[in-house]
């Protein structure tokens, strides 16, 4: 930025943008007089003189002009001496631009053809050598001269004007980025029509003045302005209504990038719309050409080094080798530089002047490496081992740049690559994890550009910089503009990104669904997206999306690859946690797994069926599959886990006399053998099975291990014990069994009575009058005890029949009038032995 407004676009231009004021002028394209509004100020300084220009807006035809048209002298040697003829033949001239509106011209071979203001002739040899046209060209520059030596072609460097009319007329006549620099194009166009036969056509280009705009970058507008050269810049509208003012009843105006393209005749034509073929022919006169010239001669590197561009560019691999393999010798001659074994780094420090530069290197060196690192690229070499070439290319653009700018020129396509070249050394360092790649894209601020990189981030396996680079300029998903293959890998990244530790595998599924909206195949991602998510015990959300997408039947199409085989493991781990552990067999007859992988898991499943008391299913699954001889196959963990659900449900549902059985030559810590036993021992009581209770008490000791246990298992063992003692053993042995033993004093109290019982009931009055006597029975009998007290009362009363006072039996009933029906026998007997007694009185 100069003075106030001022912008600077190049070294010796500054422009200020008006936004106001117009200034009456006679408009050089359509003669209309009127107020012109101002469009820019242009302020040009070179070295040795000084310039201003005002460029204007008709309010008629809507051309823009400067208010000072001074001609250029287009016959000076100054540009040779600069070194401009190099550069035009290098790089310079937009041979594309020229050769593809003429490539559409529908005209036999042996037609006519004349170039106006063609400087070296290129777009005549295109149409010479590609289009086998016959033609001539005028241009009065010196690169006239250079051109017809070097291209072979008939130019004469003068001004086209009447007088040469009578060597027509000519069928084709071609005028590209000419009517620009001429004070008065209809003049031009008159002269045109006039030159060419009653069908011929006229092909120009010109700079599109539309596209001058204060948000146009400067590097776009230097050229277009070009200030001192371009005096007169045409609208579509401008353009055309001058054509047709000049004759041409059919006109054809195109609109490209910042370029017009016109037709005209006098006569109706039409195009040839092929641009397939249009730049198949261009590419194999770009290679004919490199190989039909001088190795030394800027010819061979003008046409290889934009041959291996183009081809690249095409995707033209044939051409493109072809095109290189001539430019490689001619390179290494001239330079000494070996473009097949290029440093790391490339040498900063050139030459500053064009002609100097020129002496050192091709022009076109940042472009040809560019060309040549796509052209591998899409050969599928990997893209890190292309970065010295990159380098060097972003090195040699930069040493041209430089050049040109010292003259306040610029070179629109070097620009443009220069931006490619940085691009896609960004990629070159994402691919290989570079951690200042996010920095460089954000930097870049080009949005594709960033989902290029996220790509090639995630194929680096960088998600942490994926995530990064998402995080500061992407969103959750691609523009609509992006589309095509671009889109695909982008969704394809995503998909992987999400799938990635840390990643959050049910976005997963949105990006599948968007590869399947655009035709690619996405049930390998939804799978994995399954997998990933049961694997994170995120079991609803796995449940949820297995029946949203079928995932059943995806696992089953998927056959024996890996993907649908994680997810019908995954599908198994889901049953297992959240689902339905008895179809764990089923699903697993499928999966070709390792047998311990299906043993563990077939004991897994054993075990949520015990653990969440599904006896019956357990019960099943037990009748199915040996659980004890797969947990000793087995070992470990699982084994041990499998073992323990067995004794449970052996316990809870089974046969717990099963259970020593099962713990026979299985390795278990003996207080975990003891918990079993006594767990065991304690259910066999309980469902009075007191043989095998017995059985099992004698055999492990489990008088003696019940001593030992804590807590409530001890007590409940040696409650046990006791039970055993009554039912099977010495009811005399139970006091001592209740002593230490922490119940309630009525459980205890109710023990008593049943020991008193069952000594009375097996006759052994002896030893139940002591046992009566030592623990109160008479009075413990007297407590609300229901059916144990009605029963102790009964033995009391048997006692005092076999042993004691006869009198007694009556008062052993008192309180008790349920138990009339079994108290009258005693009583009748009671009688009977006093009488027998001769206790008349108590009778």
């Amino acid at each position: 930025m100069g003075a106030a407004g001022r912008i600077r676009i190049a070294t010796h231009i500054e422009v200020t943008w008006l936004d106001d004021g117009t200034a009456m002028h006679v408009c050089p394209n359509c003669g209309e007089h009127g107020a012109a509004a101002r469009l820019l100020d242009i302020d040009y300084r070179p070295p040795d003189a000084a310039y201003h220009f005002i460029l204007h807006i008709c309010p008629h035809c809507t051309a823009r002009f400067v208010d000072n048209p001074e001609t250029m002298d287009y016959s000076s040697d100054e540009l040779i001496e600069i070194g401009w003829n190099i550069y035009q033949v290098q790089l310079g001239a937009g041979l594309w631009p020229i050769s593809a509106p003429l490539s559409r011209i529908d005209k036999p071979a042996g037609a006519r053809v004349l170039e106006i203001g063609g400087a070296f002739g290129f777009g005549l040899d295109f149409c010479v050598r590609a289009k086998g046209w016959r033609g001539e060209g005028y241009d009065p520059s010196p690169l006239a001269l250079f051109g017809a030596r070097e291209l072979g072609l008939d130019i004469s460097q003068t001004y086209f004007g009447e007088a040469e009319l009578a060597r027509g007329p000519w069928d084709v006549v071609l005028a590209t980025e000419l009517i620009e620099h001429l004070a008065d194009p209809p003049a031009f166009f008159r002269l045109m029509r006039a030159a060419l036969a009653a069908d011929g056509v006229l092909m120009l280009t010109t700079p599109d003045a539309e596209v001058i705009t204060p948000g146009l970058d400067n590097g776009s507008l230097l050229p277009l302005l070009s200030p001192g050269a371009h005096l007169v810049l045409q609208t579509a509208a401008s353009l055309r209504a001058a054509l047709m003012a000049a004759g041409f009843a059919h006109v054809i105006v195109e609109r490209s990038a910042m370029s017009l393209k016109a037709y005209a005749s006098a006569a109706p034509f039409a195009l040839i719309d092929d641009a397939a073929a249009s730049r198949a022919m261009y590419r194999e006169y770009l290679v004919a050409r490199s190989a039909g010239t001088d190795m030394m001669s800027d010819m061979r590197l003008g046409y290889a080094g934009r041959a291996v561009f183009e081809a690249a560019n095409d995707g033209d691999l044939i051409a493109g080798e072809r095109a290189w393999q001539a430019l490689l010798p001619a390179v290494q001659t001239r330079f000494g530089i070996d473009l097949t074994a290029l440093g790391d780094q490339p040498d900063l420090v050139p030459p500053r002047d064009l002609a100097g530069l020129a002496r050192v290197m091709p022009l076109g060196l940042g472009i040809i490496l560019f060309g040549r690192a796509m052209h591998l690229a899409a050969s599928l070499v990997c893209r890190a081992g292309l970065l010295p070439m990159l380098l060097h290319a972003e090195a040699a653009i930069r040493r041209l740049q430089d050049a040109l700018g010292a003259r306040s020129l610029c070179d629109a396509l070097s620009d443009d690559v220069g931006r490619a070249i940085r691009a896609e050394i960004l990629l070159c360092r994402a691919e290989a994890g570079d951690a200042e790649t996010v920095d460089g894209l954000v930097g870049l601020g080009d949005v594709t550009l960033g989902w290029r990189g996220l790509v090639a981030l995630v194929n680096a396996g960088r998600i942490d910089l994926a995530a990064d680079l998402k995080a500061r300029m992407l969103g959750d998903f691609p523009p609509d503009d992006v589309t095509g293959d671009l889109r695909r890998n982008i969704l394809l990244s995503l998909a992987n990104f999400t799938l990635a530790p840390g990643g959050d595998s049910a976005l997963t599924f949105h990006y599948a669904g968007a590869l399947r909206r655009i035709g690619h195949q996405a049930d390998q991602i939804i799978l994995a997206a399954f997998t990933r998510l049961v694997n994170a015990g995120r079991y609803d959300e796995a449940r949820a999306a297995a029946q949203t997408h079928g995932i059943d039947r995806l696992a089953i199409e998927a056959g024996s690859g890996v993907a649908g085989a994680d997810a019908r493991l995954a599908f198994v781990m889901l049953e297992l946690g959240a689902g339905d552990p008895a179809v764990v067999p089923a699903r697993l007859a499928s999966l070709a797994i390792e047998p311990a992988r299906r043993r563990a898991l077939l004991l897994e499943a054993f075990i949520r069926l015990v653990n969440a008391a599904r006896h019956d299913d357990a019960r099943v699954y037990l009748r199915d599959h040996d659980i004890a001889g797969m947990a000793g196959r087995h070992g470990g963990v699982v084994a041990r886990d499998a073992m323990l659900a067995l004794f449970t449900f052996e316990l809870t549902a089974g046969d717990p006399a099963a259970i020593p059985v099962l713990l026979a030559g299985l390795d278990v810590e003996p207080a975990q053998r003891h918990m079993l036993l006594l767990e065991a021992f304690i259910r066999l009581v309980n469902a009075e099975r007191y043989n095998e209770a017995r059985a099992l008490a004698d055999a492990h000791d489990l008088s003696q291990v019940a001593s030992q246990a804590e807590g409530e298992r001890g007590q409940n063992a040696a409650l046990a014990l006791l039970l055993l003692e009554l039912a099977t053993g010495d009811p005399a042995l139970i006091p001592a069994r209740l002593a230490g033993l922490e119940i309630a004093p009525e459980r205890r109290d109710e023990l008593l009575l049943e020991a008193f019982i069952r000594l009375v009931n097996a006759s052994r009055f002896a030893e139940a009058w002591d046992y009566a006597a030592r623990h109160e029975v008479p009075i413990l009998q007297t407590a609300p005890m229901g059916v144990v007290g009605d029963d102790a009362a009964i033995a009391l009363a048997v006692l005092d029949l076999a042993c004691g006072d006869p009198a007694d039996v009556p008062r052993r009933f008192a309180g008790r009038a349920g138990i009339s029906y079994r108290q009258r026998p005693l009583e009748m007997a009671a009688f009977t032995g006093l009488v027998t007694q001769g206790r008349l009185d108590a009778a």
